[in-house]
């Protein structure tokens, strides 16, 4: 994470990364611009390492993709909720936590 900075500070070093990209905006920043190494010598892009999934695409059987169908279908209905999580890692003391240290 960055530390803080003043708002022409951080539009100034957006800038020059968008254009280093050739981008113009950062919403058109896609996963083929984003680069990780798998190991010493090679480096692939997220589009390669990543399923991506379309808005809608769980809501019909026949969009789920292949590698995430078997955990998809095994996952019971009754285990998702709307409520915030709750627990030492999650939800409530997160909240607390990010509001403590400002981040």
């Amino acid at each position: 994470m960055l530390p803080q900075q003043p708002a022409l500070v951080t539009r100034q070093w957006n800038a020059k990364k968008n254009g280093a990209m050739r981008l113009h905006n950062p919403r058109d920043i896609q996963p083929q611009h984003i680069f990780r190494r798998i190991d010493d010598l090679r480096v692939r892009n997220l589009g390669e390492l990543y399923d991506f999934l379309e808005p809608g695409q769980l809501l019909h059987a026949d969009g789920i993709p292949e590698g995430m169908r078997e955990e998809w279908n095994g996952a019971p209905p009754g285990c998702w909720s709307l409520e915030p999580e709750t627990g030492q890692y999650g939800g409530d003391a997160l909240r607390e936590e990010s509001a403590e240290t400002g981040v």
